[in-house]
Order: C-alpha cells, then sequence, then structure tokens
C-alpha cells in the first residue's frame, strides 16, 4: 500500500525540482516524529534529500530553512 511518506518520495526523487521543494518540505514537518523520521530512512529519502540540498536551483537548497 502506497502511503503519504511514499508518495513524497517518490515525488523527491523524481526530476521535478519544483515538486521535490515541496515534498522535502512536507517531509521535514513529517519528520517531527520519531516514527515518521525512521519511516523517512528506512525508505531511502535522506540521498535524495542531500541531492537537493546539492541542486544548483538556490530555492530547492534553501528548503531546510523553513
Amino acid at each position: 500500500m502506497l502511503t503519504g511518506i511514499d508518495a513524497l518520495i517518490a515525488v523527491l526523487k523524481s526530476e521535478d525540482i519544483e515538486g521535490g521543494r515541496y515534498a522535502a518540505f512536507a517531509l521535514s514537518n513529517l519528520a517531527a516524529n520519531a516514527n515518521h523520521r525512521e519511516r523517512i530512512v528506512e525508505e531511502n529519502a535522506v540521498p535524495a534529500l542531500v541531492a537537493l540540498a546539492c541542486s544548483e536551483d538556490i530555492n530547492a537548497q534553501r528548503q531546510g530553512d523553513y
């Protein structure tokens, strides 16, 4: 079954930088819960988050500032 976290990670891993920014923002809010944080790590989202932060898109880099 596809969960909200799975869907956000799928968008994060897509080529859509703008969608990735929104997904990163939503994941950052969900990560306030320890159970969600564990799930985000288990689903291998961290490399995609790092890649987004290393993007040349300055807005994508700053997503974690919110």
